[in-house]
């Protein structure tokens, strides 16, 4: 059985095409775990309709308000002990049931040598997520590729084995903000030797979503970005993994954090200090970084991450980014 775990927070719009999809598989080899956030909008009484007691294969589970993590690890406790594989699906998403449903015998015979299934992803503007390769490899030898092609980064597109989470109690942290799917993956991983990669496009990702926690302003994303660096620095090392130019990112994350400080109500010369702190910061691991490896753009960064040029670096991304 493969458990879909759907964390549901004021998502009224997009329940009757969701519900309409599940109630379609109640008799297959799918599980399916509501946990309907604390929404404050129509999203109880939408869920409240779902006939449970016609099928064992549907829950819907009822809660306070405590994040997407929250929902998410009340789903992961609330799984079937007959469950074999976990999978996530965002309800503002669409997770194309028919092609997972096919793909099922393949995916749990994968896992009894693998312990991840990653298929592939499209998203709302057409672009395509896959790795270079196919099918069963070990994860030291390809974590370099999946990580700068933000395939690691998600739980949608992956299938876990339940035992596995279970067994070692792996479950999404409760005080992120952002990052919490990668920090739940590198959890996971520690117990990973072989992952099955899939070219099948099993899941469309919207980008445009106006509630999205990229929207708003963060003051932790910066802390929360060097912290995720962090974490792959520690696995990479700990496996052996070439990545040298992983110090690299922080030029990603010092272009973020003004993105970032575009969107708060901060004061411009508030907005400035706090940036000099984080240049600071990854000014002191400019000689780790690898220009070479490097665009011509973040190139550019680079020399200014290097000379300490931090007003330049503001303003420059200041008046370019979104």
């Amino acid at each position: 059985m493969l458990s879909i775990i759907i964390p549901v927070y004021n998502k009224a719009l997009y329940l009757p095409s969701l519900i309409e999809k599940i109630i379609s598989y109640k008799d297959s080899i799918f599980e399916f775990i509501i946990v309907n956030d604390g929404s404050t909008d129509e999203s109880f009484e939408l869920l409240s309709k779902i006939n449970t007691s016609d099928s064992d294969k549907i829950k819907v589970i009822n809660t306070e308000n405590g994040g997407v993590s929250s929902a998410r690890n009340i789903g992961i406790e609330n799984v079937s002990k007959k469950s074999e594989m976990i999978g996530f699906w965002d309800p503002d998403d669409d997770l194309y049931l028919d092609k997972l449903y096919d793909c099922y015998e393949v995916y749990l015979k994968e896992l009894s040598c693998s312990q991840l299934v990653i298929f592939s992803t499209i998203n709302s503007l057409g672009v395509k997520n896959q790795a270079s390769f196919i099918g069963r490899k070990y994860l030291n030898d390809e974590f370099k590729e999946l990580y700068q092609k933000n395939i690691i980064h998600q739980c949608w597109n992956k299938i876990y084995k339940t035992k596995l989470i279970v067994e070692n109690n792996i479950l999404f942290e409760l005080n992120l903000d952002m990052g919490e799917d990668l920090k739940f993956n590198m959890n996971y991983l520690k117990y990973v030797e072989k992952v099955f990669f899939s070219y099948n496009i099993l899941y469309k990702y919207y980008v445009f979503n106006n509630d999205s926690l990229t929207s708003s302003y963060n003051d932790k994303s910066f802390e929360q970005f060097k912290s995720g660096i962090g974490g792959i620095n520690d696995f990479v090392h700990s496996r052996g993994i070439s990545f040298d130019d992983i110090n690299n990112r922080y030029i990603y994350s010092l272009n973020d954090r003004i993105r970032n400080l575009k969107k708060s109500k901060l004061k411009l010369t508030d907005q400035i200090k706090i940036f000099k702190r984080d240049f600071s910061f990854v000014n002191s691991l400019v000689h780790k970084m690898i220009p070479s490896k490097m665009s011509y753009k973040y190139k550019f960064f680079y020399f200014l991450i290097k000379f300490n040029l931090s007003n330049t670096y503001f303003f420059i991304n200041y008046n370019f980014t979104r």
